[in-house]
């Protein structure tokens, strides 16, 4: 295959990452008051998606590679809503308040770190990006660790089917970034997002 054919593929392989992501959330909604979900989590992904879209999209400057990660950033928004609002105005209990420890502190910490640095570095282009999103690594990490917690506890809590096509989606990102190759930072947070949701799918099945 020549170049240009891997890169289109490689869009293909992006834009179809952010047509998974969107059944996946679409699907999300739909068993969502079946769940026993932690709202710390969302509420830490509501901050964390948006700075990680922010970067990224800054760094690449590529829709196909980025645009998994923009449906990403709708479907959280939708999700915090209706656990934050909606919920608890029906009056359904179906969330799992886990304690707050200091460590999901630091994830909005670190994730607000990250996005201060690029703010402040911007005059040196690619290089404020690339060393944003390694540093943003550490509040994407640290980000799932509630939910972590609370599927660990209750595998029942979170529907499989959403979290396998999320992992699903985000695998074919990394194949969007590898394919339009720019360089190894592109591949960070997509390998990162298919590693943390694909536990949740393992977890929930096993």
């Amino acid at each position: 295959m020549t170049q240009q054919s891997l890169r289109t593929f490689g869009a293909v392989c992006g834009y179809s990452a952010a047509v998974l992501n969107a059944i996946g959330f679409v699907w999300y909604f739909l068993v969502i008051g079946e769940t026993q979900t932690n709202p710390v989590t969302w509420l830490l992904w509501l901050v964390e998606t948006g700075v990680s879209l922010w970067l990224y999209r800054s760094h690449t400057g590529d829709r196909a590679k980025w645009a998994a990660e923009a449906v990403s950033l709708i479907g959280v928004i939708g999700i915090s809503f209706h656990l934050f609002v909606l919920q608890p105005m029906q009056g359904n209990g179906g969330t799992v308040w886990q304690t707050v420890e200091p460590i999901d502190y630091l994830v909005a910490i670190l994730a607000i770190v990250a996005l201060v640095y690029y703010w402040r570095s911007q005059k040196q282009g690619k290089t404020a990006s690339r060393r944003a999103l390694w540093i943003f690594q550490a509040a994407l990490l640290t980000a799932i660790l509630p939910l972590w917690r609370t599927v660990l506890d209750d595998p029942t809590s979170e529907p499989f089917w959403p979290w396998m096509i999320w992992t699903l989606a985000f695998v074919l990102q990394t194949f969007c970034a590898w394919l339009r190759w720019e360089d190894r930072t592109t591949l960070l947070n997509p390998i990162n997002y298919a590693i943390t949701h694909g536990v949740v799918a393992l977890i929930v099945i096993l």
